[in-house]
């Protein structure tokens, strides 16, 4: 039976399988031969003799393309402690200037400090996600 892979191994949305019979190679060899296409567009297409033929060199590709590149994993650790120091820069800075406030306006400031941390921090997710995910176009 033709099972498929993990989904999570191809989940990016750029290597999803387009499998057909190849019908110009199977007449050629008087047996099914199955075409087996890669949505990204950078793989040659794959004809083989079974289903698990072509979905085996779709996911040597997929592996390829997917792979975690090495010595990456600090930029990721820094990325987490630079957002924890932003949150918690917030946090304090926040702290601080309700200090010298009186009245309702110290709960608004304490409460506005967690959230411009988690908004910095999203944002210097955002500005350095080609680290987090290095291999997407």
């Amino acid at each position: 039976m033709f099972a498929l892979p993990e989904r999570f191994q191809i989940d990016d949305g750029r290597h999803l399988l387009q499998m057909v019979i190849a019908e110009d190679a199977s007449t050629a060899a008087g047996a099914a031969r199955y075409l087996a296409r890669c949505s990204c567009g950078h793989a040659p297409d794959v004809v083989a003799e079974t289903k698990e033929g072509a979905l085996s060199q779709h996911m040597q590709h997929v592996r390829v393309r997917t792979a975690t590149p090495r010595g990456a994993g600090w930029h990721l650790a820094l990325l987490v402690v630079g957002c924890l120091a932003l949150c918690i820069g917030s946090v304090i800075g926040t702290q601080i200037i309700a200090a010298h406030l009186d009245g309702a306006a110290v709960y608004v400031v304490r409460a506005v400090g967690p959230l411009i941390g988690f908004a910095a921090s999203f944002g210097a997710m955002v500005a350095t996600r080609r680290f987090i995910a290095p291999t997407r176009r």
